[in-house]
């Protein structure tokens, strides 16, 4: 009875020393390899406050289009026909041209001094950009520099009767240089005026750069 008792009390102290034996070689293990510790601690303990990430990608929203010409108009000559002539941001040059038949229907005139009296249809101007003219106007006032208006809003007729006087008196090549074909001109957009000063005689020469109201 006694040997019974023995070989069991020996049979549980082997089970305890394995046991203490397996945990120190699983410490042991943790400390050689933390990194291995840590990652199955992590699996663990999942943090419930991290957000779950979407299952597809979220596409970012497509920036707007700044520029509504996205198919070009040319015209039998290869000029692009402007097909947004109301944009304030339009481009008119000597390869994009103005719809035929254009003309602004917000044509104002600004509270400004003109160099010259009485009614002209240059004396317009777009009412979006009348207001920017006048607070300019005003701002030049108040450094005692006098400017004045010269030449806004010019329709087709206007501009092609301009061009062919220069190329009468220049000729086609000087015209071709320094004064845009009807159709061409950012003054038909009504987005344009002309300034000039007493100072070069109320004229529209390069020399205005050097004057004090140009400058």
């Amino acid at each position: 009875m006694k040997k019974k008792y023995y070989l069991l009390l020996a049979l549980i102290m082997l089970l305890i020393i394995s046991a203490c034996s397996n945990n120190e070689e699983t410490k042991k293990e943790a400390q050689n390899n933390p990194d291995k510790e840590q990652d199955i601690e992590e699996k663990e303990v999942p943090d419930i406050n991290e957000p779950e990430e979407p299952e597809e990608p979220v596409e970012e929203p497509s920036e707007p289009v700044t520029n509504p010409e996205i198919e070009e108009v040319r015209d039998e000559d290869g000029n692009v026909i402007i097909s947004n002539p109301t944009d304030v941001h339009l481009v008119v040059n000597k390869q994009r041209r103005l719809p035929d038949g254009f003309k602004p229907e917000d044509l104002v005139v600004p509270n400004v001094p003109f160099s010259f009296d009485g009614w002209n249809e240059k004396k317009q101007i777009r009412e979006i950009a009348a207001k920017p003219l006048e607070e300019l106007f005003a701002a030049a006032k108040d450094a005692s520099v006098d400017l004045v208006a010269v030449s806004g809003f010019r329709s087709f007729e206007r501009q092609k009767t301009i061009y062919n006087y220069n190329v009468e008196t220049n000729g086609l090549e000087h015209a071709k240089m320094y004064s845009a074909q009807p159709g061409h001109s950012e003054h038909q957009t009504g987005l344009s005026m002309d300034v000039s000063s007493v100072a070069v005689s109320f004229n529209l020469v390069e020399d205005f750069r050097q004057t004090e109201e140009g400058e």
